[in-house]
């Protein structure tokens, strides 16, 4: 499915213009095509990477399916929070989606990690990014940190709640 993801990625890319991105005034649907296009080659290429990765970590742990409309449906509500007048275009929310889900797996102890540097580090790194993202003016940070704080606040409860239910059966 991740790949299936990256190839429509490609296929926006090549065949339509960045108008599909979103602005403060677009059109509800440009809220949810936004996350299909991107701004160049690179900006392509690295959201591809970072896609497949963190989706290939989630789906050990999480269906699939509902991973991939969670985090599309993430970026869709973060992009009416996070809209300006520069046109937003790439699917780095929904990576940061999975990472705010990331997170939350772990806090509820879904996700086991048994290295605690692997996560020092993969911290940093997301610290890094937005860091990148907050004083780059063709970034949108704010999508960035809403999507992490919605993949994490929609998932921790979740993760706790049925957690409870199998500590109770």
């Amino acid at each position: 499915m991740k790949y299936l993801f990256v190839l429509s990625f490609v296929i926006v890319f090549i065949f339509f213009d960045k108008s599909v991105g979103c602005t403060d005034t677009s059109p509800l649907w440009k809220h949810f095509t936004y996350m299909f296009q991107h701004a160049g080659v690179v900006h392509l290429i690295i959201n591809s990477l970072a896609f497949i990765g963190m989706f290939r970590v989630l789906e050990r742990v999480v269906n699939k399916y509902v991973l991939a409309l969670s985090v599309l449906e993430i970026g869709f509500f973060a992009s009416f929070l996070s809209s300006h007048e520069i046109p937003t275009v790439g699917i780095s929310g929904a990576v940061y989606a999975m990472a705010g889900i990331y997170l939350a797996l772990i806090g509820s102890k879904k996700l086991i990690v048994k290295d605690r540097n692997k996560l020092y580090i993969y911290l940093f790194s997301i610290n890094l990014c937005l860091t990148v993202s907050f004083f780059n003016p063709h970034s949108n940070f704010r999508l960035h940190v809403f999507s992490l704080i919605f993949g994490f606040i929609f998932w921790f409860p979740v993760e706790l709640y049925k957690n409870s239910k199998q500590n109770t059966v």
